[in-house]
């Protein structure tokens, strides 16, 4: 199969641009795959700041309700005499 010269101006054209096709087909999984890293990682960057959040939340409370009384009288609370 012979290819005459005009033939040949019209079929490298087009294998530059099959290349490059192929190319981008060949690279396009590990692009994808980057970006669904990135964005796991982002996900769960924000996962870690509302759980941060939350446990900061949880401390601002339990150090509000408390009672700082309580914790100096060692009398009362802890131990029940019982005398028979």
């Amino acid at each position: 199969m012979s290819l005459k010269s005009i033939e040949l101006q019209q079929v490298l054209p087009k294998s530059v641009e099959i290349s490059k096709v192929q190319h981008g087909m060949q690279h396009h999984p590990m692009i994808e795959e980057d970006i669904k890293i990135k964005e796991a990682k982002k996900k769960e960057i924000e996962k870690n700041k509302k759980t941060n959040k939350m446990e900061q939340s949880l401390l601002q409370e339990n150090n509000t309700t408390r009672t700082p009384n309580r914790n100096m009288d060692k009398t009362k609370g802890r131990y029940i005499d019982i005398q028979l």
